[in-house]
């Protein structure tokens, strides 16, 4: 495909954008999916939700054998719940932007041109948006709680005209997976106490190791 008469240039530029973003899929959903089962490994209660809610879906048609959008759609306390994970462990720590306009913040003034960072991860975390930041609480997600709230307060995707292409997609999957995952096993983490994280371009786990025990009680 890379042959000098195979392809153009921009075929040769379409090709390794969507390789880059194939492999950054793979990278992304590996690490935000074990985030997400080690948060709701730690809420029983929610796990507990989240699995009969997904059961009582799944289990009307043919178990998890065809996922399908509308599935997903019906599983309202496990969204919430991935919307949750997706606030305390941001995938994305910090993006960049630049400013083209002069901006005043608090008194000081940023010229134009200004190199900026958003610490997601911080943002997540401001108590003026989220009471009790550190806690779980998947019915922050709930429509009467998110109705009033700033849309620039939740970005687990970043925002704006370069926010993630993907994001739609990789919600859904996400989605899919854990529902899957959560319908067929029971996930318990091994030494929760000692998991920790370190900040690259996506926030990678450490110590982050799960069991998955087989559920019995599946059509």
């Amino acid at each position: 495909i890379f042959g000098p008469s195979s392809c153009t240039v921009e075929d040769r530029v379409g090709v390794l954008h969507w390789i880059k973003y194939s492999v950054w899929k793979q990278w992304y959903q590996r690490r935000v999916r074990g985030w997400s089962l080690f948060l709701l490994s730690q809420q029983p209660e929610h796990m507990a939700r989240c699995y009969e809610e997904i059961r009582e879906v799944f289990d009307r048609e043919n178990g998890d054998e065809y996922v399908t959008q509308q599935q997903i759609n019906e599983l309202t306390h496990f969204s919430m719940c991935i919307k949750e994970c997706l606030r305390m462990k941001s995938p994305v720590p910090i993006i960049g932007r630049q400013l083209h306009n002069d901006v005043q913040i608090e008194g000081h003034r940023l010229p134009k041109g200004t190199n900026i960072a958003f610490l997601i991860d911080a943002l997540h975390r401001v108590e003026e948006f989220w009471p009790e930041p550190n806690e779980f609480k998947p019915e922050r997600f709930s429509p009467e709680n998110s109705k009033n709230r700033d849309p620039y307060s939740y970005i687990p995707f970043s925002v704006g005209n370069r926010n993630c292409i993907g994001q739609n997609f990789a919600v859904t999957e996400l989605k899919m997976t854990v529902a899957k995952i959560i319908y067929n096993f029971d996930v318990v983490a091994h030494k929760p106490e000692n998991v920790t994280r370190i900040s690259a371009m996506i926030m990678k786990p450490l110590n982050l190791f799960l069991k998955f025990i087989p559920r019995e009680n599946k059509i």
